[in-house]
């Protein structure tokens, strides 16, 4: 930081001086006293104390000339895109990259350590902390994640504001779209492929791929938090979107997702971007029920599924996530216990039961009623209704 405001007392001509002096600091960061021991550390190097305040100068009140500016623009580019610094941050070795590029290196970090692209500095012990960060900061925040707390070097980022704003605009512009999650007014979404998510079902996951954590980040930091999962295979004709509850940060990059299932959707056409999958979708919903009101439940199955459910709730306790309030969500609820995932593909998507909640009520109770007796429930329950019309312990 003294470096950057100016400080000629920190320029050091001797790398092996400056690798001491970055060495001593990163102990001194890590100490309780921090600032007592960044002056030993000084001490113990022959450098004086710092001089310079801590706040940098206002960029007005710098003056530097257009050609000088023009002649060392190729200084201002990241070292990694190769495209005018945006968001700069600086790194322990030094070196400078855009945020989202550090970002997206810190991602990679699954199978080797993350490194500096110019000098093969170690990114790891850097990654962890910001993790650890984010974990600390979790009970406030429930997106909460390490590239959020990666720190952007402010006076570069306002001297190119003010000194290249037509570039620097551009270049926000270009971040902007190709950092946002979703496009075309929610038409176009990130997809997870992995297995079949229903309406109203948690779907807790463990996201270690680099491409995975990419998405979930982008998908946090743009404000949409949700994502589509589709199953793999000659079955990626149909999806769900799943809405992002709470994001647990692992120190190492690794995420604990916890989702549950919302709307339900076609897929129009698939593409990719950075790794991961991206599909132009249009959702659907159920239709009207022919000769009967939203709210009916002229069979009971309704009212037998919600019985099913608290009976299960019960049993399983938190295993089976929260109940969903929603009455048409039951049967998916249910199904995630009683049948396998054919037949939750088959649920969801069916040609008879992907627009009609009635069908899908009556497959899942005839399902249910196949393997759980109405006496275990009523049992369980501590009554004796069965939830149909006429109070009669009736299965189909």
């Amino acid at each position: 930081a003294k470096r950057e405001q100016g400080s000629p007392q920190y320029t050091t001509d001797s790398a092996a001086t400056q690798r001491e002096l970055v060495a001593a600091l990163e102990r001194a960061v890590a100490a309780e006293d921090a600032e007592t021991a960044i002056s030993a550390a000084l001490d113990s190097l022959g450098l004086p104390e710092p001089s310079v305040c801590d706040t940098a100068l206002p960029v007005e009140m710098v003056t530097v000339p257009d050609d000088v500016i023009q002649g060392c623009r190729d200084d201002l580019d990241c070292c990694l895109c190769f495209q005018l610094l945006y968001r700069p941050t600086t790194l322990a070795c030094g070196h400078m990259l855009c945020t989202p590029c550090l970002t997206r290196t810190l991602d990679h970090a699954f199978d080797r350590e993350p490194v500096c692209p110019m000098c093969r500095h170690k990114l790891g012990p850097y990654l962890t902390e910001l993790n650890r960060e984010a974990r600390r900061r979790a009970p406030t925040n429930r997106y909460s994640h390490g590239g959020q707390l990666v720190a952007e070097t402010l006076t570069l980022t306002a001297f190119i504001a003010s000194r290249l704003s037509e570039e620097h605009h551009g270049r926000a512009a270009e971040v902007a779209e190709s950092e946002a999650s979703e496009h075309h007014d929610g038409r176009e979404i990130p997809l997870f492929i992995c297995s079949v998510a229903m309406p109203g079902v948690e779907c807790p996951l463990h996201v270690f791929e680099p491409r995975y954590r990419l998405m979930m980040r982008r998908c946090l930091e743009s404000g949409h938090a949700r994502f589509g999962m589709a199953l793999g295979g000659d079955n990626m004709e149909y999806g769900t979107i799943l809405d992002i509850n709470h994001f647990e940060q692992l120190p190492d990059g690794r995420s604990l997702v916890k989702t549950v299932g919302s709307s339900r959707f076609r897929i129009v056409s698939l593409s990719e971007r950075d790794g991961y999958s991206v599909a132009s979708v249009e959702m659907f919903e159920d239709t009207k029920e022919e000769g009967s009101d939203d709210n009916a439940d002229p069979d009971g199955d309704d009212a037998y599924l919600e019985r099913v459910a608290r009976y299960l709730s019960s049993v399983a306790g938190d295993r089976l996530g929260e109940q969903p309030r929603n009455p048409r969500h039951l049967p998916f609820f249910v199904a995630a216990v009683c049948m396998d995932q054919q037949e939750h593909y088959a649920l969801c998507y069916g040609e008879d039961t992907r627009t009609s909640h009635r069908e899908r009520a009556r497959r899942v109770r005839h399902r249910i009623a196949q393997l759980l007796p109405e006496e275990t429930i009523a049992a369980h329950l501590g009554d004796g209704d069965t939830g149909g019309n006429s109070g009669e312990c009736k299965l189909l």
